[in-house]
């Protein structure tokens, strides 16, 4: 009992901060990037000489904003973050645009 009281519960708590910090600051680091992945996909594809109306712009940029969870205020999005953390479901990059964030990891 005094092994787990005096080893081992810190180990674990100090495990469980460590996790939590870096996961939050996983999330924290991309929203500080000046660059919009939204704008950069919808730019990334006009550049590339496709015409879009822009009812078809504003709908594309509905959807990327949903499907990237960057709906929402910023503690939203967190809450958000971590669920879909803990039923591992990654989301697609924000780089690397179609390319499901699991796929990345497991290269």
């Amino acid at each position: 009992m005094l092994f787990f009281k005096r080893y081992l519960l810190p180990r674990i708590i100090q495990f469980l901060v460590v996790v939590f910090v870096g996961i939050t600051v996983v999330f924290i680091v991309p929203r500080l990037t000046p660059v919009d992945p939204v704008q950069q996909v919808i730019s990334q594809m006009t550049s590339q000489g496709a015409f879009l109306d822009p009812a078809a712009v504003e709908a594309l940029r509905q959807s990327l904003t949903e499907m990237y969870g960057l709906e929402g205020g910023i503690f939203q999005q967190y809450v958000a973050f971590w669920g879909r953390l803990l039923q591992e479901d990654f989301g697609p990059s924000l780089f690397q645009c179609p390319v499901p964030g699991m796929e990345l990891i497991m290269d």
